[in-house]
């Protein structure tokens, strides 16, 4: 993966090379996951927080329903256990 520098000073070039392992041709991509998180070319997380608040509304909904006829405390306990 290759970064867009903060500093155009010292921006090394424009294009690089095509790099290859085994023969293949590796493509350069904007972002990529690595150890669970999504990493961007820019440094920015927002994709990767987007994908963290749909982890937690699936989570939320599969609550609500499988608990709807519990009491309050009981989804309050839920909620905090696997949200």
């Amino acid at each position: 993966m290759v970064a867009n520098p903060f500093d155009r000073n010292r921006i090394v070039s424009e294009c690089f090379p095509p790099l290859t392992m085994a023969n293949c041709k590796l493509s350069y991509v904007s972002q990529f996951k690595y150890l669970g998180h999504i990493t961007e070319y820019t440094f920015c997380d927002d994709s990767d927080v987007n994908r963290e608040l749909k982890n937690l509304y699936a989570r939320v909904n599969v609550l609500i329903r499988r608990f709807s006829y519990c009491a309050t405390q009981v989804k309050l306990r839920l909620f905090k256990s696997y949200c």
